[in-house]
């Protein structure tokens, strides 16, 4: 759960998101996310992710390799995973599909990712990047729409 609360802009209400994620599947690694932003603006959001792993050993884990089992690469591209996903998201009460991919790099803690959004407002493109450790988050996300060119930082 995540709660943002800005006490130094008047106009923003605090906010919370609540998200599920489940395994959809004994054997594979298919999830199913659920995720609920309680805020002036409220949105309801459902996903199907498709994570292909890439640089581990699966025949004898399912899913990642234990941390620390196997020593880290050179260059830090060697294990992490492929993202696809699909889904439907409501803002307020109109829909738009969602469809994504994008790779996690695992030792390196890095994800980058490439979202379409197709909704009655138009078409969106979103592509964001992430990284982080035990103690900081760094997040960009580039949106662009038919109107303009937005680019938010965390």
């Amino acid at each position: 759960m995540k709660t943002t609360f800005s006490p130094f802009v008047p106009d923003r209400s605090p906010s919370a998101t609540i998200t599920f994620d489940r395994r959809l599947f004994p054997r594979r690694q298919t999830r199913g996310v659920f995720q609920l932003h309680i805020a002036r603006e409220p949105q309801f959001a459902f996903d199907v992710l498709f994570p292909s792993p890439f640089g581990v050993d699966t025949s004898s884990v399912v899913g990642e390799n234990a941390p620390g089992s196997t020593p880290p690469s050179i260059s830090g591209f060697a294990r992490g995973k492929f993202l696809r996903s699909i889904g439907i998201a409501f803002d307020t009460f109109l829909p738009k599909f969602v469809a994504g991919m994008g790779v996690v790099l695992t030792e390196l803690a890095l994800e980058v990712k490439f979202t379409l959004e197709l909704g009655f407002e138009g078409l969106l493109l979103v592509f964001s990047g992430s990284w982080s450790n035990d103690s900081a988050e760094i997040t960009a996300q580039t949106i662009l729409t038919p109107m303009a060119v937005f680019l938010q930082l965390e």
